[in-house]
């Protein structure tokens, strides 16, 4: 009897850890699409700007770091 106890214990515990990992796995998952939908879109926005025939589409970074004083 103890033993079952004990047994039902770990599966109890063992099922609970792996529904955490599943939920964080979903959650990475999800997080990661969301980057590649953000990501997909500011490209197809470069790319509708240059089609249209723009050229200031994408900001360039014109502060100077690092420069050699």
């Amino acid at each position: 009897m103890s033993t079952e106890i004990r047994d039902e214990e770990l599966d109890e515990r063992t099922r609970e850890r792996r529904s955490y990992l599943a939920l964080a796995f979903a959650a990475i998952l999800v997080a990661a699409l969301i980057w590649v939908v953000k990501a997909m879109r500011e490209n197809n926005r470069i790319v509708e700007c240059m089609t249209s025939g723009h050229h200031n589409c994408v900001p360039l970074d014109t502060s100077v770091r690092g420069a050699p004083r």
